[in-house]
């Protein structure tokens, strides 16, 4: 594997196969991007924002690309999406974060 990343600020990486990505159970809280596993069946997604900057929230398709966005704001915001069954989920935010899973 080769990894190259030009940028003046800092930056930081996690390589992951797709199995071993965080599970995430009820909720989980962060800050900034954000990659976790949802491994259950249908679910409500609820995701807050607290601060600036834009946020979006989505399911990443099987070759790792944006796929269906899920959730989007701006600044302090919250948002509620529907999870079908299992997905990788993306958090793309430079804020504070979290989020909560309930089944449906």
């Amino acid at each position: 594997m080769r990894l190259g990343v030009e940028t003046p600020g800092s930056w930081r990486a996690w390589l992951h196969a797709p199995d071993r990505v965080p599970q995430i159970g009820s909720q989980l809280t962060s800050k900034g991007s954000y990659v976790f596993r949802h491994t259950g069946g249908p679910a409500t997604i609820r995701v807050g924002q607290r601060g600036g900057g834009t946020l979006w929230v989505g399911e990443l398709t099987d070759g790792f690309d944006r796929g269906e966005r899920l959730i989007a704001g701006k600044g302090t915001c919250a948002g509620e999406g529907r999870l079908s069954g299992p997905a990788l989920i993306h958090v793309s935010s430079s804020a504070d974060w979290h989020v909560t899973l309930s089944a449906s």
